[in-house]
C-alpha cells in the first residue's frame, strides 16, 4: 500500500523527498517530504509538510538549537509553519532534522535535510559570519559579464551588466518565477555601440540544471538603434551558495534595418541583491 501511496504522489507532481526505507528494527525514521521552503515576504516562515507510514508524534531541530513540537497526537500527515525572522543561522543552507515518536515510545531520528534562506532577509545579514564574503562577492556581481557578439560576418566581444529590480516568487522556488531586469551593454569593434537595455525574464528550475530562463529585452542607445532581444538563460551551478552562473543566448532584431541585427553570447553571474521581491 506504501508503494501505490509513493507512485500516487509521483504521477501528481508532486516533489517528494523519500529517507531510506525502514523496518520495525531500523533506527532511521522513514519519512516523505511534499513540501520544505522558506517563504520570501516578510516576516520570513519555514513551511513543512510531510507523512509517515504509522501514525506517529512528530518534532523538528532546527539548525541544532531550535525544537518544535510538529504533531501532538499520533497522526500519518504532518504540517508545520514556523517564524524564523528573529532566529540566527550560520549560513545560508540550514539544517534540520525530524524526530517521530511511535506508540511503544521509541523514538527514530531522519538524516539531516536542509532548508534555503533567502539571500536578502535581514536575520542573514546580521547572523552569517561570512558577510565580508558577501560584500566581496557583490563587488564581483556588480562585474560587467563578458561576452562575443556575432554581427555582419563580424564576431566582436562585449561586456554587459544586468540587474534584476522586481522579482515575482511562487512557493516552494529557489528561484524567481520570474523577474524585470534593466541593464547596460557595450560593443566592441566596428560597430561598438553602448545600449541601455529592460527586458523580463521567465525561470523554470530544472533537475539538471539550475534553471531554464526564456526571455524578451526591449534595447536603445539613444541614437537611432532600437530593437527587442529574444533570448535563453542557462543556469550552470551555483557559486559560493550566493550568485548562479549562468550563459545566455540572444538574437536581437533592429526595428529600423534588418542587416545591424546581431547575435550575442554571454557569460555572467546571477543574483538578486537588489531586487524587489513580490
Amino acid at each position: 500500500m506504501k508503494n501505490y501511496i509513493i507512485y500516487l504522489f509521483v504521477l501528481l507532481g508532486i516533489n517528494i523527498t523519500v529517507v531510506s526505507g525502514q523496518t520495525s528494527s531500523e533506527k532511521t525514521a522513514q519519512v516523505y517530504i511534499v513540501d520544505s521552503y522558506v517563504t520570501e515576504k516578510i516576516p520570513h516562515n519555514f513551511k513543512l509538510y510531510f507523512f509517515t507510514d504509522d501514525s506517529v508524534k512528530s518534532f523538528i531541530l532546527i539548525d541544532g538549537k531550535y525544537k518544535y513540537d510538529i504533531s501532538k497526537t499520533f497522526d500519518v500527515n504532518h504540517k508545520i509553519e514556523i517564524g524564523i525572522s528573529k532566529l540566527q543561522f550560520d549560513s545560508l543552507d540550514v539544517p534540520f532534522q525530524i524526530t517521530l515518536q511511535y506508540p511503544n515510545g521509541v523514538k527514530k531520528y531522519s538524516e539531516i535535510f536542509e532548508f534555503e534562506l533567502p539571500y536578502n532577509s535581514a536575520e542573514l545579514v546580521a547572523a552569517t559570519p561570512g558577510l565580508f564574503k558577501m560584500c566581496v562577492g557583490g563587488i564581483l556581481f556588480l562585474l560587467p559579464s563578458p561576452g562575443v557578439v556575432f554581427k555582419n560576418g563580424e564576431s566582436n566581444l562585449s561586456l554587459s551588466l544586468e540587474l534584476p529590480i522586481l522579482s515575482f516568487y511562487s512557493n516552494g522556488f529557489n528561484y524567481p518565477s520570474g523577474y524585470v531586469s534593466a541593464g547596460y551593454s557595450h560593443h566592441f569593434g566596428s560597430y561598438a555601440k553602448n545600449y541601455f537595455v529592460v527586458g523580463y525574464k521567465k525561470i523554470f528550475e530544472t533537475n539538471f540544471l539550475e534553471f531554464i530562463s526564456p526571455g524578451a529585452d526591449v534595447f536603445t542607445n539613444f541614437n537611432g538603434s532600437n530593437g527587442i532581444t529574444a533570448e535563453v538563460t542557462f543556469g550552470l551551478f551555483k557559486l559560493a551558495n550566493i550568485f548562479t552562473v549562468y550563459t545566455r543566448y540572444g538574437y536581437s532584431f533592429s526595428f529600423v534595418n534588418s542587416t545591424t541585427d546581431f547575435q550575442e553570447i554571454s557569460f555572467g553571474l546571477y543574483a538578486h541583491f537588489f531586487s524587489i521581491n513580490l
